[in-house]
């Protein structure tokens, strides 16, 4: 569930959203396997969640994104629910590289962690979600003044998306 975390740490609001049912069946996340890697959440994480479409990703660390969220997946509990699953055999446990980043061979499930720990610390991420709550928030031409400010609080609070609200004149 999303919804929890959706004034808490981007981060956290971040993972949840990459675990969540709807986030994985209607990207298509759930059909990623080692063999097919499905890139359209990979490449939306990166576009509209985190770093922007001008944030300096290559096709290559979309391609890498997707292999490090092979496996995640949609499953059934014992009692019936509908819940996220990650599946060992459907990942690719090859090493691969993010925007400069290694994520080693092996990890398993740690892949796609470690990516949504990467993007959400990565330097233009605080400037993309402050655009985007100045934005929705303020102005559709939010005061660069503002951005920056929102922004400097995303890297001074560890992404407290709270803390960036109380910023915005409402």
């Amino acid at each position: 569930m999303i919804c929890p975390q959706a004034i808490d740490r981007f981060r956290d609001m971040l993972r949840a959203s990459a675990k969540s049912l709807a986030m994985l069946f209607y990207f298509g996340n759930f059909q990623n396997v080692k063999n097919g890697p499905q890139e359209n959440y990979a490449r939306e994480l990166m576009e509209l969640h985190t770093i922007g479409v001008e944030g300096g990703f290559s096709e290559d660390d979309v391609q890498e994104v997707a292999r490090c969220f092979t496996g995640w997946g949609i499953g059934r509990r014992d009692d019936g629910a509908v819940t996220f699953r990650f599946s060992p055999r459907r990942h690719d446990f090859g090493e691969k590289t993010l925007l400069g980043h290694t994520i080693p061979t092996e990890q398993g499930i740690e892949d796609g962690e470690q990516v949504l720990d990467i993007l959400a610390a990565h330097a233009t991420t605080a400037s993309f979600l402050a655009i985007m709550r100045c934005r929705r928030f303020v102005s559709d031409q939010p005061p660069d003044s503002l951005v920056e400010k929102v922004a400097a609080v995303y890297d001074t609070t560890n992404g407290d998306i709270r803390e960036m609200l109380r910023m915005l004149p409402l």
